[in-house]
């Protein structure tokens, strides 16, 4: 690897370009890490950002490693456009990460026509301040909106990384006296550095909840293989979704006699069984049991759950999974937050595979039940 990295070096002074600096070899050092990862993690936004981060590498060092070797003004046309490219890129990557779908279209228009904004401004008006203010303001606001969007996603949630992610692409920035000029280099150094780390922590913890719900799913197919009566399959099923969703609670209802009766539970109190243990079956559960897809809902506008008694629990959302077996509804499947939350496709699949366990578990027991009672009676007989 050092003979590869001086091989580099020398290539560089044979063509007269300016060594790079330690700061522009650690830029081009993650965008290896990030090329790396993106062999185990293959996202569609994932893969954006790295085109996003490698269009970013290639201005930074347009400006400080190939500008001698490109003639003025073509040299700052270089840096700014491939700037600009890199902000749509990568806000196109955070939009996609926070399935914000409305502005990808948006973006895709906005991006070339900053990009062309800025090539023109540099061959034709290069002196012109309030173009270069109307180009800072035009990218800044990309960013701001990408920034939003990631935060609005990740709500409800816990995840530092996204936080880091957001500020981080505020401070991406063009070099322009009046404003760089203010602030001192190692912080700007420092953020253009930390921006494609805390992805990268934002990335893993996505697949470290990838690896917890296979996990899950893991034990509930254990708990079926292993278990007597599906009583203990549901409550592994519920402690399960509370630790890895990291919610207040989870609980769940069976049909039994014309109502949804509150049998199994993990987070809850005693109280709250014991009050809110028989809900009534209305036409909203109906259509939900038809729909069979899980939906997040303020847990006043809950039909099954008494609002008060969800109150006292802290509960201010509720994720209603509908538990359908092959024959008929089983029953449903309850998750409570202490917060609103954006929930992800992901998770709601998660959800959804889980309660279709449940469903199984709960039917092949019953089944099993029928055969042996059909049995002693044939006995009997």
């Amino acid at each position: 690897m050092s003979d590869f990295l001086l091989q580099v070096w020398n290539a560089v002074a044979r063509l007269g370009l300016a060594r790079p600096s330690a700061t522009e070899w650690t830029l081009l050092i993650l965008l290896a890490a990030l090329v790396l990862v993106l062999r185990a993690f293959r996202d569609n936004y994932f893969k954006l950002w790295v085109l996003g981060w490698a269009a970013f590498v290639v201005s930074r060092f347009s400006e400080h490693c190939f500008a001698p070797r490109i003639p003025a003004p073509f040299d700052l046309l270089v840096v700014q456009s491939t700037f600009v490219l890199a902000v749509g890129l990568l806000a196109g990557s955070v939009l996609l990460y926070a399935r914000v779908r409305d502005l990808i279209i948006p973006l895709m228009v906005i991006t070339p026509v900053l990009v062309g904004f800025a090539g023109a401004r540099v061959l034709l008006w290069s002196e012109s301040l309030p173009l270069r203010f109307a180009l800072e303001v035009g990218y800044r606001v990309v960013l701001l909106v990408a920034a939003v969007a990631l935060l609005r996603a990740r709500r409800g949630r816990w995840q530092g990384s996204a936080w880091l992610v957001a500020l981080c692409l505020l401070a991406l920035h063009l070099s322009w006296t009046p404003l760089t000029g203010q602030v001192p280099a190692v912080a700007l150094i420092a953020t253009d550095i930390a921006l494609p780390i805390t992805m990268l922590m934002l990335v893993l913890g996505e697949m470290r909840a990838r690896t917890r719900r296979l996990q899950a799913m893991q034990s509930m197919a254990e708990s079926i293989a292993s278990a007597q009566q599906y009583g203990s399959v549901v409550q592994c099923a519920v402690e399960e979704l509370q630790k890895v969703c990291g919610v207040r609670a989870c609980w769940f209802r069976l049909m039994e006699g014309g109502h949804l009766v509150a049998t199994h539970a993990a987070g809850l109190s005693g109280e709250f069984l014991r009050d809110a243990g028989f809900a009534a079956i209305t036409d909203d559960v109906s259509k939900l049991w038809e729909k069979r897809t899980p939906k997040a809902e303020k847990a006043q506008n809950a039909a099954t759950e008494p609002a008060e008694c969800l109150a006292v629990e802290k509960i201010r959302q509720l994720v209603i999974a509908p538990v359908v077996g092959n024959k008929s509804p089983v029953g449903l499947l309850m998750i409570g937050h202490s917060s609103g939350r954006q929930w992800t496709p992901e998770e709601l699949e998660f959800v959804q595979g889980s309660a279709r366990q449940i469903a199984l578990a709960v039917e092949n027991f019953r089944l099993l039940e029928q055969v042996l009672r059909s049995q002693r009676q044939w006995i009997i007989a």
